[in-house]
């Protein structure tokens, strides 16, 4: 294939010809151009996997430190049991998550905003708890422990999309699966009409472009999950669930969600509140 200087946008062709003494140099630069795009080609959908695992493994990190900071406050509230719940509860999808990703596709792709939302936003969260910036009366602390929830359901969403991809499952966990992206949708649309932001900052114009990309990456968590419903729909996917079962119930499909036991206790009553 021959490179075309007419597919080149008018300003490159401008900048080009301002930099290069003749038109022999000029179509060497181009012909170099595309010979190193042609080698590289092939392995620019593994390093941009690499790339996500990698966001994949810094977030599991973070959402892991946080648990540890929450983890570290002695008698809290439930509402902080709640949080440090779903930081745990991040953490184990995502370390699943980080074992299928390669199995997952070029759709791991559209993880990568709200990977790298998700890690800013546990930053934050960790920072101010560390810092106990968060009065007692104040909603904050639900409005985070929601947020979380919210991402986790979307890994979850993706983690299992990438093992409905691999192997058979008994229509008990389909159902399941698909109850669980509908709900996600449903919190991940009420996250979209009033995003949350754990920020640090004051009121400023960068808080609102902060909003504003949280309101994007809440946006593609929606894309995630409908994209998910909609594999669960296709002929490839249905001829397959009717092969022999490998899936039986929903923990195989997912890492199994447990409450911390000291909240669970305090509720029946067998430890005192805090």
């Amino acid at each position: 294939m021959s490179p075309n200087i007419n597919t080149l946008p008018p300003e490159i062709i401008i900048l080009i010809l301002e930099n290069l003494p003749n038109s022999d140099t000029l179509f060497a630069a181009i012909l170099s151009c595309h010979r190193v795009y042609e080698a590289a080609n092939p392995y620019i959908p593994s390093v941009l996997t690499s790339i996500v695992i990698l966001q994949i493994a810094s977030l599991r990190g973070t959402s892991n430190a946080l648990y540890d900071v929450v983890k570290s406050m002695t008698r809290v509230r439930p509402v902080v049991r709640d949080l440090q719940d779903q930081a745990r509860f991040l953490t184990q999808t995502l370390g699943a998550l980080e074992g299928a990703a390669h199995d997952y596709g070029d759709d791991i792709l559209a993880l990568e905003l709200p990977l790298q939302q998700c890690d800013l936003q546990c930053a934050s969260i960790a920072q101010k708890t560390a810092k106990r910036t968060v009065k007692r009366s104040d909603n904050t602390i639900s409005n985070w422990k929601y947020l979380l929830s919210s991402y986790n359901l979307t890994f979850r969403v993706a983690l299992g999309k990438a093992r409905l991809q691999q192997f058979p499952l008994a229509s008990v966990v389909l159902e399941q699966y698909q109850m669980m992206v509908e709900q996600a949708k449903i919190d991940l649309t009420e996250q979209a009409n009033t995003p949350v932001i754990a920020d640090l900052l004051p009121e400023t114009s960068n808080t609102q472009n902060m909003l504003k990309r949280e309101k994007r990456s809440v946006e593609r968590c929606l894309y995630i999950c409908n994209g998910a419903l909609e594999f669960t729909m296709t002929s490839d996917f249905q001829a397959r669930r009717g092969q022999s079962t490998v899936i039986s119930s929903i923990n195989e499909l997912l890492p199994e969600e447990r409450k911390n036991f000291t909240m669970f206790a305090e509720l029946i009553g067998i430890l005192p509140a805090s």
